[in-house]
């Protein structure tokens, strides 16, 4: 085409020419964009992949199961305030003194996360104590938010602002691609991405073992919020063994609160699953 259009140069009316051309890659420029969207999507709604992976699907509806209990929690319901009224105490000034409960199967994330006191009730969507960090672990549509949004705008605002968006359960599109066409295993969590290179790891060259656990390592970890936007950070500059953490906390003069009674700067450790298996006998001796 570019061709015939150099012979073309003699016409009494060049710009016709022109504004097709510039129409044609207008175009073309929509067309390759709205393609680029169309591969980059992350599809969050779990039902869908119920047909292409029926094994796979019941295995996660089974987390809305609650049959199960031990010493050690179980699937259950449980106000754990109430089984040990001592960590209200301890967790004075801070959120989990308001309300804590026994952690429950994947398929209620979402549920449990609307429902405690510790977002604060908010009355609109700039309204509450807690960031939008708060959905990070939850749900699929976070990954489709930063995939859609990028991580900054993510993270942007307060907790309700994002309550719309967010309501599909934890679920496929958080550990796998859903635009490949084997569902490989995939990090969908920016600030794991961050967290690894710190530790100088390049997770592009993990092995399908590796990425066994390092999906899970997008939640089941250590965290705190950071800057303005109160942004998902993994405190593993120094290490991931608990003193290392601790001293990276400290060398930044960081707390998650100071509490209510004691006026004590004091240090939540959230769920730092990954960490504890790396040092274990599983982590040390078969990658995942």
């Amino acid at each position: 085409m570019g061709g015939v259009m150099k012979n073309q140069g003699s016409v009494s009316k060049p710009y016709g020419l022109t504004a097709c051309r510039t129409g044609l890659l207008t175009l073309l420029l929509f067309a390759t964009a709205g393609l680029q969207a169309d591969e980059s999507r992350v599809e969050a709604r779990n039902e869908m992949f119920k047909d292409g992976f029926p094994r796979q699907y019941e295995s996660w509806k089974a987390t809305e199961k609650m049959d199960f209990k031990s010493a050690h929690n179980g699937n259950q319901f449980e106000d754990m305030l109430e089984k040990d009224p001592r960590l209200v105490v301890l967790w004075a000034g801070y959120g989990f003194s308001k309300d804590y409960n026994a952690p429950r199967g994947h398929m209620y994330a979402v549920t449990d996360v609307r429902n405690t006191l510790r977002t604060g009730s908010p009355s609109g969507p700039d309204d509450g104590p807690m960031p939008n960090a708060c959905w990070s672990c939850k749900s699929p549509d976070v990954a489709r938010m930063i995939d859609e949004q990028g991580k900054d705008d993510y993270f942007a605002g307060k907790w309700a602002s994002k309550g719309s968006e967010i309501v599909n359960p934890i679920g496929c599109a958080d550990c796998h691609d859903t635009n490949s066409d084997d569902m490989k295993l995939a990090i969908s969590r920016p600030y794991l991405e961050d967290g690894l290179a710190a530790l100088g790891y390049d997770h592009a060259n993990a092995s399908q073992q590796d990425m066994k656990s390092l999906v899970c390592a997008q939640c089941h970890v250590e965290y705190y919020f950071a800057g303005p936007n109160k942004e998902v950070v993994f405190p593993w500059a120094e290490g991931t063994k608990a003193e290392e953490m601790e001293q990276y906390f400290d060398h930044r003069a960081f707390s998650d609160w100071t509490h209510a009674i004691s006026r004590a700067p004091m240090l939540k450790a959230q769920h730092p699953g990954w960490e504890t298996w790396q040092e274990g006998v599983h982590g040390t001796m078969w990658p995942a």
